[in-house]
C-alpha cells in the first residue's frame, strides 16, 4: 500500500532506463548514515562487495517495491516477510493458486526450506522475467519513453490522473504462469469462495 511516508522516503527514486527496476537514495532514520541507495537490477548483478558491505539493506537493498501483480502500488519491501502484491492483487493471487489446486504464484517472501526453494524457483524466475515487461507496459500507457529516467513520484502523480488497467494487469499474469487470460478476467470478477 502506498502510504505518504514510504512515498515520502522514496521522493528520490526512479526507474532505471536500463533495467526499469527502482533504484535512488533514502534515508531510513534508522542507521546512522545520512543516505541509503536502492540499487537496480544492473548494479546488483555488478557488484562485488558482500550485501552487509554495502550501505542498503533487505531484498537485497529494497526499500520499496512496486506490486509485482499491477505495478500501480508502491510496497515497503527488505523484510523477511515482504510481499509481492498490493492487497487487491493478493486477494486475485490467492484465487489464482486456489483455482490451480496448489502454490502457482508465490505471494512472497516467507521462511522456506531449500527443498521448497528449488520447487518454487521456475515460478519465481517467471515472476522476474514479467516484473521488467510490466513496469514497461505501465511506463509506456503512461505516456512516458520506455527507457527515460522516470521519477517514481512523477509515474504516481500522472497515474493519478490516468489510472491503468489492473485486472488486465493480473490477466497478463495468469497468461505468464499458463493460463488464458479469460481465466484472469473471470478470477478478478468472482469470489471463489462463494461459487
Amino acid at each position: 500500500m502506498i502510504t505518504s511516508e514510504l512515498l515520502t522516503m522514496c521522493r528520490d527514486f526512479s526507474f532505471c532506463p536500463d533495467c526499469l527496476d527502482l533504484r535512488g537514495q533514502f534515508d531510513d532514520g534508522e542507521s546512522g548514515l545520512s543516505a541509503k541507495v536502492q540499487l537496480c537490477g544492473c548494479w546488483r548483478g555488478r557488484r562485488k562487495q558482500p550485501v552487509s558491505a554495502l550501505p542498503y539493506c533487505g531484498e537485497p537493498g529494497e526499500l520499496a517495491t512496486l506490486c509485482r501483480g499491477c505495478g500501480t502500488e508502491l510496497l515497503e519491501s527488505g523484510g523477511p516477510l515482504s510481499v509481492w502484491f498490493c492487497d487487491t492483487c493478493e486477494t486475485w493471487v490467492d484465487r489464482l493458486n486456489e483455482f490451480s489446486g496448489g502454490y502457482l504464484v508465490p505471494v512472497g517472501h516467507a521462511p522456506v526450506t531449500p527443498a521448497r526453494r528449488a520447487q518454487l524457483q521456475p515460478a519465481l524466475l517467471l515472476l522476474t522475467a514479467r516484473d521488467r515487461r510490466l513496469r514497461a507496459w505501465n511506463l509506456r500507457d503512461l505516456g512516458f519513453e520506455q527507457h527515460g529516467d522516470v521519477s517514481l513520484p512523477l509515474y504516481f502523480d500522472v497515474m493519478s490522473r490516468q489510472p491503468l488497467d489492473r485486472v488486465a494487469r493480473f490477466a497478463d499474469l495468469c497468461e505468464t504462469f499458463g493460463l488464458s487470460r479469460e481465466v484472469g478476467y473471470a478470477l478478478a470478477h468472482t469470489d471463489l469462495m462463494d461459487a
